[in-house]
This record gives structure tokens, C-alpha cells and sequence, in this order.
């Protein structure tokens, strides 16, 4: 294999690609580059930069490789000033500049190629300068120290809250290998895995309502990648427990304006959920308004499913709300017939006493309830027909059972 030394010193301008060919004997160039009259300075840029360095990359390790050898050859400061002007002006376009200055967080004050390049210079030569000054294991204990200190800062113990607000559990049962720890005004703990999904679609800390600051958000997502953590997958609708569920439920219903919790969503009942649809839907048919949603999910729900199919029909709901806002209007009307959390925290703006159209006497609703549901679908008795030991005769008294029950509640 012929050695590196055979070949050519060209370097291409802006490109900084090594010539491939190899030199005419006792010349540094080859025969395509042998007008170039530069060799001093092309025999520089071998020198600092050998045959073995990768320099087509966009990269300021190349300008601090240069300063570095400068720095160290000559006394001259104004020399080497020059010398490095002169390199870095060859190697690197204007653009290739501020993308270097950018990506690298330096203000770029000025767009003239000289002004960009003194600005590296200046901040290298500092750099060097103050490095001299500093005793590095001082700066390391305050390093420890400060991190020490931050460190008993965010503990469990000094956290203002007792709850996630995503899973619900304590904060003290959060892995700690998952415990997420920011400030806002006072020192919060959320799980990470359930807080970053919850970032897509809100910024907004759950107890202050106050806007996430980005560099938490970059914290955030720089901890997830240190700690090589699996995130949830962005498929719609992918909920491990019925508390996830029902905080994007709450999210797409307070972005519309309807402020609510998700604990009582989740202290509803199989029954409380029928009667909510019901209400709904008996609103939806006084009002004539077309009412395509909760229909078709009333045969699909189990004892097993009923709190993820009824959080799946109301972010349908709510997500283009706007577009109907009076059964949005209508369902959060339902929500306070069997919940009485919901029904005290109605918009006043909402809250029409005179609209009382449930009641014992309704035979509207009672027709709803017997003719549309009793006859046609298997919710109600979902676990009766599922019982080999019920008989069909029975179902007259589980109708009856239902609206007693009913009564009870509502009167």
C-alpha cells in the first residue's frame, strides 16, 4: 500500500476535500495542482491537520484544533491572529460560519466573514487565557457541591403535592428511577413516562395551570434518552389504567372550556355511565339536534371495557367541539344528572334549572328506557345473559330493579 506522504497537499477551498493524487517527485503538489504557488501555506494545513483528520465536517473541533497549534508555535500574538484569520477564511464559507456559531449557541452579532472569525478567535483566545487561571480541582469540589446541594433539594420529602396527577398513586410509589422533579414556584414530582405523554398535547402543570418552561421540557426529554427510558406509544387511544384515560378526557374538555376532574370520572359507576348516555341522548332528541356519538357504543360495553369505551366517545366529542358546541353543552348537562361533583361545578352560563326532563312522570324517557334499550340491547343485562342460571323471565323483574334504582338516585 503506498504511503500518505506520496500524495498531494491540496486541500479544496470551502470543501476542504484532500487531493488524491499522488505528487510529482520532489514537488508537494501533483501534476493537476503544480501551479498552486501556496505551499507554505498548504504545507501548514498538513501539518496541523494530517493525512489521517477528517475535515469535511462542519465542525468547530477543526477551529480549535488550528487555534490550538497556533497558540502554540509563535509568541506573536498579531501573527498568529492573522495566520488564523487566513486558515479559517480558506477552510470555511460564511454559511458554514454561522452554522458552526449557531449550533454552538454563539451570538451572531454581525454576517461579515472576517467579523465571524475574529469572534471564534476572541473566544478561543479567552477560553485558553482563563483555563491558565483556573485550579481545576477547586472547580471541581464546587461542581460536587453544587450538584450535592441541588441534589437534597429534590427530594420526595420536599415535594408540595401527595398524588400524580396522571396515575393517581402516591407520589412516594413513583419508581425512582422515574420520579421527574421541576420547579414551579414550588418543587413537583410527576411520573416521566406519563409526564412527557402528557406534554404532546398540553403544556400546562396540572396543579398551577402555569405554561412549562422549555428548558424543564428539555430536561425532561434529556433524562428519557440518558436513562434509555421507553416513552408510550403515540397510537391513539393506548391506556394502561382508566386514570390515563380519563386525563385526556379532561384535557379535550377543559381546551373547550368545561373544567372537571378525573377522579370523578373514575367514580362512576357501570350504571351511572348508561344513565348519562341516556340523559344525553334524550337532550340531544328534545333539542333536535343530530346526534352521532354514543349510539353505537352502548353493545359494546362490558363490565370489563365501560370507563375506556365511554373516555374514547367523549374525546370524540369533544375533540372537534367547537364544531358542535351545544352536545358538548348537552353532555356535560348529563355528566351532573348522575354525578352531583359534576353537577356543582356546571358553568353557571350552563346551569338551566327550569330544563328538568328527568323526572319519575317523564314517559318520554321511560319510553327510551323500555322501548329503545330494554328490548334491543344486551347492555343493561349484559351479565344476566351472560349467566346460564338467569332465566329470560327474570329481566321484567331487572327492568324494575333498574328504575327503581333510577328513582332513588334522582329524586
Amino acid at each position: 500500500m503506498e504511503s500518505n506522504n506520496n500524495f498531494c497537499i491540496y486541500i479544496t477551498k470551502y470543501k476542504r476535500k484532500k487531493c488524491k493524487c499522488n505528487k510529482v517527485a520532489n514537488k508537494k503538489f501533483c501534476y493537476k495542482h503544480a501551479k498552486y504557488k501556496k505551499q507554505e501555506f498548504f504545507e501548514l494545513l498538513q501539518t496541523i491537520y494530517d493525512n489521517n483528520y477528517n475535515l469535511e465536517n462542519i465542525d468547530i473541533q477543526i477551529i480549535n484544533d488550528c487555534f490550538n497549534y497556533l497558540y502554540n508555535i509563535d509568541d506573536n500574538i498579531e501573527g498568529k491572529k492573522i495566520l488564523f484569520i487566513k486558515i479559517i477564511d480558506y477552510l470555511f464559507s460564511i454559511n458554514d460560519l454561522i452554522n458552526i456559531s449557531l449550533s454552538n449557541n454563539l451570538i451572531v452579532k454581525k454576517k461579515f466573514k472576517t467579523d465571524l472569525i475574529i469572534n471564534l478567535y476572541d473566544l478561543l483566545l479567552n477560553t485558553n487565557n482563563i483555563s491558565q487561571l483556573i485550579n481545576y480541582n477547586i472547580l471541581i469540589k464546587l461542581q460536587n457541591n453544587i450538584k450535592k446541594s441541588i441534589s437534597k433539594n429534590y427530594e420526595i420529602s420536599n415535594v408540595t403535592h401527595e398524588k400524580d396527577p396522571f396515575t393517581l398513586e402516591n407520589i412516594e410509589d413513583i419508581p425512582e428511577n422515574l420520579r421527574f422533579y421541576f420547579r414551579d414556584g414550588k418543587l413537583y414530582c410527576f411520573n416521566i413516562i406519563q409526564f412527557e405523554y402528557y406534554l404532546r398535547s398540553n403544556n400546562k402543570n396540572p396543579y398551577t395551570n402555569n405554561t412549562i418552561k422549555q428548558c424543564v421540557i428539555n430536561k425532561l426529554n434529556y433524562i428519557i434518552k440518558k436513562k434509555n427510558l421507553t416513552i408510550i406509544n403515540n397510537q391513539e387511544y393506548i391506556w394502561d389504567n382508566i386514570n390515563l384515560a380519563y386525563t385526556d378526557v379532561v384535557y379535550y374538555m377543559e381546551k373547550i372550556g368545561f373544567y372537571n376532574n378525573i377522579i370523578w370520572f373514575t367514580e362512576l359507576t357501570y350504571i351511572d355511565i348508561l344513565n348519562c348516555i341516556l340523559h344525553y341522548t334524550d337532550l340531544c332528541t328534545k333539542d333536535s339536534l343530530d346526534n352521532i356519538y354514543f349510539e353505537k357504543i352502548l353493545d359494546n360495553l362490558t363490565d370489563e371495557n365501560f370507563h375506556y369505551e365511554f373516555a374514547k366517545e367523549i374525546i370524540n366529542l369533544f375533540k372537534d367541539g367547537n364544531n358542535h358546541f351545544i352536545l358538548c353543552c348537552n353532555f356535560v348537562k348529563s355528566l351532573g344528572k348522575v354525578s352531583k361533583k359534576f353537577e356543582n361545578n356546571i358553568p353557571e352560563w350552563l346551569d338551566d334549572n327550569s330544563i328538568n326532563i328527568y323526572n319519575i312522570n317523564n314517559n318520554n324517557f321511560l319510553s327510551i328506557l323500555l322501548n329503545n334499550y330494554m328490548n334491543s340491547s344486551n347492555v343493561i343485562y349484559t351479565n344476566i345473559r351472560n349467566n346460564p342460571d338467569v332465566d329470560d323471565n327474570d329481566l321484567q323483574t331487572t327492568t324494575l330493579y333498574y328504575l327503581v334504582d333510577f328513582v332513588n338516585r334522582t329524586t
